[in-house]
């Protein structure tokens, strides 16, 4: 019975592994990429009818020796295709809205790569029951990778090897602490707003002006020049987030994805409108600290990095937030050096218990803003102890 049972699941898994095949995306460069691909959904709660959707795009040379990666976005209630698109999968999204062109840091050149969207209601995911969408907790990647971490090694379900996290939220009072801070020390606001926060935690409203807080020194995406049917010579492209939500709307690309299958009454959008709407604040946990000890005491690989330009989870809050768990220094704050140049790359330190970097001049979505940098530090990550 458990061998015709076995044999069964290999059938079915199968199955489904050929109906989720991306034959091709639309727009796709001519050239065949070499690796496969596949969408589709993942039923989590037959009841309900919860699914969530997934992209996985394999390893672009053998696969089978290479690490997964599962890639979360934060938001609360951002799409992960959001980092398919945008940051490291293996193609982006023309200013055209309808062409791709292949990513030159894309992190499958090294790992198998898996985007998923959750919770129900990010993306193409999805739940016939509407009370899914009101238990909507804290769904940002600083706190969502580590619980879900805890929970893995608490079910012992899964070998996982290491986790990273990029600018994201540790500790409310040391995150709010230094987000004070770097507004200040980068002279995005008066000193007497500065004091009354420091002081009481709040002021009279203040403006930041037109700026990205995401990446604070980037320009701003210019109406006239979205749509244009060529992509900026320069690296980064302030408009990329207006032409995957083109793309992923376009009936044509959700058939190839095979996505949106059940006709949703809503477009896709980068981070959903339904489930920020129903965000549950009280259950939102002030710290991650417990967690974090536990994951250490596992032995858990954990590297925190930060976009030094980012003012929304800046570096100075993730800085404080590790300086309160009062971890032991084994080599001290430094340089490292990858990606195109041989710049420095941003500085490291490692503690008894994970490793935090910096990546010099990337916003909130460090390969978006620095993908070279971005994938050394992931390389260094995936084939050394040190980083």
């Amino acid at each position: 019975m458990t061998s015709c049972n076995g044999e069964s699941t290999k059938i079915a898994a199968r199955t489904h592994r050929k109906l989720d095949l991306i034959r091709s995306l639309p727009g796709q460069p001519k050239q065949r990429p070499g690796f496969k691909q596949y969408g589709g959904y993942v039923t989590v709660d037959v009841s309900s009818g919860r699914s969530l959707y997934y992209y996985f795009a394999e390893a672009a040379t053998k696969p089978d020796s290479k690490p997964l990666i599962l890639w979360l976005n934060g938001g609360p209630g951002c799409s992960s295709l959001l980092g398919a698109m945008v940051e490291i999968g293996p193609f982006g999204v023309n200013p055209d809205g309808k062409s791709l062109y292949p990513r030159r840091f894309a992190w499958n050149k090294v790992a198998n790569t898996l985007f998923l969207e959750s919770p129900a209601g990010v993306g193409f995911s999805y739940s016939n029951s509407s009370a899914d969408y009101k238990k909507s907790g804290d769904k940002r990647t600083g706190h969502y990778i580590p619980e879900l971490m805890d929970v893995i090694l608490e079910k012992n379900a899964i070998r996982v090897k290491g986790i990273m996290i990029g600018n994201g939220l540790i500790n409310q009072a040391t995150d709010d602490k230094g987000v004070i801070d770097f507004l200040w020390t980068h002279a995005l606001i008066s000193d007497e707003v500065y004091q009354q926060l420091r002081k009481n935690g709040s002021s009279p409203a203040f403006d930041l002006g037109k700026i990205d807080q995401y990446n604070i020194y980037a320009p701003l995406c210019n109406s006239s020049r979205s749509g244009k049917a060529r992509r900026p010579r320069m690296a980064y492209d302030p408009c990329e987030l207006d032409y995957i939500g083109s793309y992923l709307n376009l009936p044509v690309v959700q058939e190839a994805l095979h996505a949106n299958r059940t006709k949703l009454p809503y477009t896709w959008e980068i981070c959903s409108s339904l489930v920020g709407s129903n965000w549950d604040f009280k259950h939102t946990p002030s710290t991650m600290f417990p967690i974090y000890r536990r994951l250490m005491s596992s032995r858990l690989r954990i590297l925190l990095y930060s976009g030094d330009v980012d003012s929304v989870v800046p570096v100075t809050s993730t800085r404080y937030s590790i300086a309160a768990m009062g971890l032991r220094v084994k080599k001290p704050w430094s340089p490292w050096y990858g990606g195109d140049s041989d710049e420095v790359a941003g500085y490291r330190v490692i503690y008894d218990g994970l490793s935090f970097a910096t990546i010099r001049g990337a916003g909130h979505m460090v390969p978006q803003s620095k993908p070279s940098r971005a994938f050394a530090l992931l390389f260094k990550f995936l084939t050394s102890d040190d980083i």
